[in-house]
């Protein structure tokens, strides 16, 4: 969430969130098109956990999108923006700056209640049919729970599901989304 409201605030559309929405687990989407995506893995375990974020966002690399093969078509922040060139260094600092103050606002439970809601109005697909890779699972995609799983109705019941090797596709769309 903190990277998608940096572009939109670079964008100047920080009065209308939802620009940029999440594909969950990982991807940042403006217009269908995947502007960036974050990974982060926990290390150290109980007792030393530690956060790791990879993170990479198109910015200034406004040819992203002509790569063959890409599943999802690709775009640059520039692209959105009609010029050729954000200070990355001042892109940087704002990013890391929204990302601490996301990661302070972290209950033990996960996610506040309003940074959820906020996440769900983000969420790509969200009352679409989709089908969840590597489970076998297809049926409506309902939100994002406190804990960051992904929650699905199928047949009739909701179900959570966590892994980050799952990707969402609309059923009937033959392409991954």
């Amino acid at each position: 969430m903190a990277a998608a409201e940096v572009i939109e605030l670079v964008l100047g559309e920080s009065n209308s969130p939802g620009l940029v929405q999440i594909r969950w687990p990982n991807d940042l989407l403006i217009g269908g098109a995947k502007v960036g995506g974050v990974l982060g893995e926990m290390i150290g375990g109980r007792e030393s956990p530690t956060l790791l974020l990879g993170i990479g966002i198109n910015v200034n690399n406004s040819d992203v999108g002509s790569v063959a093969g890409m599943r999802t078509p690709a775009a640059a922040i520039t692209d959105r923006l009609g010029q050729t060139d954000i200070d990355l260094a001042g892109f940087i600092d704002t990013l890391i700056a929204a990302i601490a103050a996301g990661l302070e606002r972290l209950g033990p439970g996960g996610l506040l209640e309003s940074d959820r809601e906020s996440l769900n109005a983000r969420l790509a697909f969200r009352g679409e049919i989709v089908r969840l890779d590597g489970a076998g699972v297809e049926g409506e995609l309902i939100g994002v729970g406190g804990s960051g799983r992904v929650l699905i109705e199928v047949d009739g019941a909701r179900r959570a599901f966590s892994s980050g090797e799952l990707s969402c596709r609309v059923v009937g769309d033959q392409s991954q989304i």
